[in-house]
């Protein structure tokens, strides 16, 4: 019987694929500020926009205008709850 020669195939798991998920993972943990921030952009950009849609549908509103009272109320909401909820943490502190 004959050995069958080498067909120029490397067997196991390239040394060149590590090194570029190394990388990638270095790239991702220098850039996890950034994408945390485009993240939050995101989800606020579309919160935004779904509530803006729903003023302009249900009032007639122009764009700018819902966009703006979109804003303004869930500004108002924030400050609200936090003026709810600082007391109560101020009280358990003391």
């Amino acid at each position: 019987m004959t050995i069958p020669a080498e067909t120029g195939r490397r067997r196991g798991f390239p040394i060149g694929w590590i090194l570029l998920a190394v990388l990638v993972a270095a790239l991702v943990v220098r850039t996890v500020d950034i994408l945390l921030v485009l993240f939050l952009a995101v989800i606020l950009a579309v919160y935004l926009e779904a509530v803006s849609d729903f003023l302009r549908r249900r009032f007639e509103l122009p764009e700018a205008l819902g966009l703006t009272i979109g804003i303004v109320l869930s500004l108002g909401a924030i400050t609200g709850a936090i003026f709810l909820i600082v007391p109560a943490v101020a009280d358990q502190v003391k």
